[in-house]
């Protein structure tokens, strides 16, 4: 009887282990369950979250902008230019170089050194960089659309070069310059009616960089078929950049040593197509509907695949937090720009090709940049040259209707 009831005790207690274990696996799966489809939803309306001032109030503490900048009145993690800010290239280098910017500080600084200290960034009343819009439309009107690449330094920028050479060669143009530092294709979106309402005759759409920075390349089985992990990647991200601080971490991410290697960028980037090309082509018919005519532009950067970058090319460029290999980046964008060319061929659109023009005019490339995707000086005012040379017929044919 004894050793019975000893068997009878074993097997209560394997059956209670069993069922424990049972239980805490169901948990765990229900568990795992709910995070992956809580990480869909998220994931699902992921630009609703963004929109709201409510949902993204945890986001837009994340901002840091510069004076000229303020947040969207409108739309949650978002911002745009302010109107009627005005400061001279001087007053902006101190104020870059306060906040710790360590590409567009020094460039300034090298502004007011070489005698430019008075140039003046304006940003006009309705909140777009340069001087006042001719609200009489009087002009054939060209709206170049960017990110930081499209601002410029200062009172400096591509737009502007674009503008002086197409009314120097006689043509009778306004170009105001659509471009804000930091913006993705999702931001003109979010302005796209602004930017329908000045009714351009032409509109350029020079952007990608920054989507592209913020690129999600999945490496594992897991990261691919399971949101909860990309949710958890992303919140990692921003965790660490709350604890360490914005500048601080950019800094961090700016001072990285870099390692190129074509072998693992080949393997990296083999199957990578660009998230964002749907808002590209939605920008684009939005415009299209409204009249406008759509150019688009090629990112030319630093880094390409047919060079190996110079040591200066490594210690002035910058990458995405993901890699320290600038051709991954390289293969990106190559990657951004084919899906462009393709889409233009698709739909009969013209495309300016910077990025081949810049492999064959930009040499040494390391100098016409200030790092991976932003230009010097002179580099702005040679896209605005050869863009004017690429848009002269256009702007003769607008002239003529």
């Amino acid at each position: 009887r004894e050793l019975g009831f000893f068997e009878m005790t074993m097997h209560a207690q394997k059956f209670s282990f069993s069922v424990r274990l049972t239980a805490f696996i169901l948990v765990a799966l229900v568990t795992a369950s709910f995070l992956e489809a809580g990480a869909r939803l998220v994931l699902a309306f992921e630009e609703e979250i963004r929109r709201s001032r409510l949902l993204s109030y945890p986001f837009r503490r994340t901002l840091i902008l510069d004076p000229y900048e303020m947040p969207s009145p409108d739309i949650g993690f978002h911002w745009v230019l302010r109107p009627g800010y005005r400061a001279s290239a001087r007053h902006l280098a101190s104020e870059k170089d306060a906040a710790g910017s360590v590409i567009s500080a020094p460039a300034l600084a090298e502004q007011v050194a070489s005698g430019n200290a008075e140039m003046e960034l304006r940003i006009n009343s309705t909140g777009f960089k340069g001087p006042e819009v001719d609200h009489g439309h009087s002009r054939f009107r060209i709206l170049t659309l960017g990110d930081s690449t499209t601002f410029g330094l200062g009172s400096v920028g591509y737009p502007e070069a674009l503008a002086e050479r197409l009314n120097r060669d006689g043509a009778t143009v306004e170009v105001i310059n659509g471009g804000v530092e930091g913006y993705c294709p999702r931001n003109i979106l979010y302005e796209i009616d602004r930017y329908k309402a000045l009714k351009p005759e032409l509109v350029t759409l020079y952007i990608g960089w920054n989507a592209l920075f913020a690129e999600e390349i999945p490496e594992d089985w897991w990261e691919r078929h399971l949101q909860v992990f990309r949710v958890a990647q992303k919140s990692l991200r921003a965790w660490r950049r709350m604890v360490v601080g914005q500048r601080q971490y950019a800094m961090q991410m700016y001072h990285r040593d870099l390692r190129p290697d074509r072998a693992a960028a080949a393997a990296f980037i083999a199957s990578y197509r660009p998230s964002f090309m749907e808002r590209i082509e939605l920008i684009v018919d939005e415009f299209t509907a409204a009249g406008s005519r759509v150019v688009l532009v090629t990112l030319p950067g630093l880094f390409v695949l047919s060079e190996e970058p110079s040591s200066r090319a490594l210690r002035i460029g910058h990458l995405p937090e993901f890699t320290a290999n600038p051709f991954v980046l390289a293969a990106m964008s190559e990657s951004y720009n084919e899906a462009l060319r393709a889409f233009a061929a698709r739909r009969r659109l013209p495309v300016i090709d910077l990025a081949r023009w810049s492999e064959e005019t930009l040499l040494p490339r390391e100098d016409y940049f200030l790092d991976s995707v932003h230009l010097t000086k002179e580099g702005l005012n040679m896209i605005g040259d050869f863009m004017a040379k690429k848009l002269a017929a256009s702007v003769g044919q607008g002239r003529g209707r």
